[in-house]
């Protein structure tokens, strides 16, 4: 199978993080295999997460979070302070679901990047 390109391919990499959210495993995701290359897709990579993330619900939102937790897990931490866990967990508190403060409690006790899910105190 060829690699996705532009917007098919972050569309391909979030339902492949959600099922894995899903699953409820520590382990890889197909174009993320290495942490240099979940590193490329998942931070350095210029796509607009907002809008790719705007459209899905919430609670594929929650499960993309446990997926980017779990392959952090399996990878060793991604993105530090500008984790994409950092960002869909900002997007999760704006819709206000009543689980927020669960889900924050579940990042907190099985991350491995300590930045997760707050970020920093620096407005970004």
């Amino acid at each position: 199978m060829t690699p996705a390109s532009g917007q098919e391919s972050a569309t391909v990499m979030i339902d492949r993080l959600i099922n894995l959210g899903r699953a409820g495993i520590v382990g890889p995701v197909d174009g993320a295999a290495t942490r240099c290359a979940a590193h490329e897709a998942l931070v350095r990579d210029p796509r607009d997460w907002r809008a790719q993330i705007s459209g899905r619900s919430t609670e594929e939102l929650r499960d993309l979070v446990k997926g980017l937790v779990f392959l952090s897990r399996h990878l060793g931490p991604i993105g530090g302070s500008v984790s994409p866990v950092t960002r869909v967990f900002r997007e999760i508190q704006c819709r206000k679901p009543p689980w927020t403060d669960e889900l924050a409690g579940w990042v907190l006790d099985h991350r491995v990047n300590e930045y997760e899910p707050f970020g920093t105190m620096i407005p970004l």
